[in-house]
């Protein structure tokens, strides 16, 4: 450790901190008088910034004052912002908004143009140009978080509004403009505002670098992604549902079948999509689309289902409408390449639906996946591996 560059080790402290918290740091310049020479003269490690309800104020001035110039990792928990004892540490915090390169803000039904009141006049007009990472848990929507926050410097972005008040979809879709460089995007628990269909016509935003989506907990998440492009998407998920229905909530707007249909059209198909999730967040009348939509995707490999709404297709079912015999089928791709449908899977997991479990050996076997444990297997391996199944659904 001694033959170690002070910089590897102020990196590795770093590491240390976002890993345990900042409690980490005091313990490592007890060790040797090299390691707290090394964190005396690191202001990135003085830029990580914690405010909670116990925090001594005079203790985070001075870190922040000790962290210079360097980028500031910056993190408000639940209900800190509301102390007034607070007051000076989160003044000075914004004052240098444009130095955040991470930031984790728990701030629940706080606007955002109270937020930055005390210091309206001391900052930049623009989002941080060196923010990398934020995650906003209670976020009132208002321009001045959208303002001071967000910009093409942004590569994840996780939003999680709560469920005390519904949100304009032209508000998301502006925070989503203002930072088309993301990587990452996850929005939870959104209740988007149902807005006339004229207002969002031509809404198209592109994601282009987009890799990982998740929608967890939103009332009409066909309302959002109906307008996003992202060719790049490597992995989707999209649910649960709300568990409850707000007043007003519009049964038709949460189905799938608007995006689905969307993301079949040139210009929207995921080509890159290896991982599709989607739970309990399905219409019965949603499954057509979702075979349609499966027959675009060339490069998927995980497909994890897991609805009630599978149960619930016609007595009647194809392989244009049962998710189990499209797979099954050799023209079950029939709407997009041909063939099977998506010949490239390697792992299909599907939850709340009522099927034997030969069934799923079915559609492996007929799509050429053999196992030395089933078919091919001797009398003994199939009895184990039915005695092991057994005892899983006991358990």
């Amino acid at each position: 450790m001694d033959d170690l560059p002070p910089e590897i080790l102020a990196t590795a402290f770093e590491i240390g901190v976002l890993t345990w918290g900042i409690h980490f740091l005091p313990a490592v310049c007890l060790v040797c008088r090299d390691w707290n020479s090394v964190v005396q003269n690191a202001p990135h490690l003085w830029g990580i910034i914690q405010v909670t309800k116990s925090s001594q104020v005079k203790r985070l001035l001075d870190r922040i004052i000790k962290a210079k110039d360097a980028p500031l990792t910056v993190y408000i928990s639940p209900r800190a912002s509301d102390m007034l004892s607070i007051t000076p540490v989160l003044a000075a915090l914004i004052r240098k908004c444009n130095r955040w390169a991470r930031a984790t803000l728990s701030t629940p039904g706080l606007p955002g143009e109270l937020f930055f009141k005390p210091s309206e006049n001391e900052i930049p007009p623009s989002g941080s140009p060196v923010l990398r990472i934020l995650s906003m848990t209670g976020w009132h929507e208002d321009g001045s978080w959208t303002k001071h926050l967000l910009s093409p410097s942004l590569q994840h972005l996780c939003l999680t509004p709560g469920f005390d008040h519904k949100i304009p979809v032209i508000s998301m879709l502006d925070q989503l403009y203002r930072t088309p460089n993301a990587r990452r995007i996850e929005f939870r628990q959104v209740v988007y505002q149902n807005e006339p269909a004229d207002l969002l016509a031509s809404a198209v935003i592109h994601l282009d670098k987009l890799v990982s989506l998740e929608l967890s907990s939103i009332n009409y998440p066909s309302l959002l992604l109906s307008y996003i492009a992202r060719l790049s998407l490597q992995k989707l998920i999209v649910g649960p549902r709300l568990l409850y229905e707000p007043p007003g909530h519009d049964k038709p707007l949460k189905r799938l079948a608007p995006f689905l249909s969307r993301w079949c059209q040139p210009g929207f198909v995921p080509s890159s999509l290896h991982t599709l999730e989607l739970f309990r967040c399905m219409q019965p009348s949603d499954i057509p689309y979702l075979i349609r939509f499966l027959a675009q995707l060339p490069n998927l490999v995980v497909l994890d289902l897991d609805d009630d709404a599978l149960d619930d297709s016609p007595e009647q079912i194809t392989d244009e409408d049962n998710v189990l015999r499209a797979l099954s089928s050799p023209e079950g791709a029939r709407s997009g390449i041909r063939g099977w449908l998506r010949p490239s899977l390697m792992a299909f997991h599907f939850e709340n639906v009522n099927i034997r479990f030969q069934d799923l050996l079915d559609v492996a076997r007929v799509r050429g996946c053999n196992s030395s444990s089933t078919g091919e297997g001797t009398t003994e391996e199939a009895q184990e591996l039915y005695e092991l199944l057994e005892e899983a659904s006991l358990m």
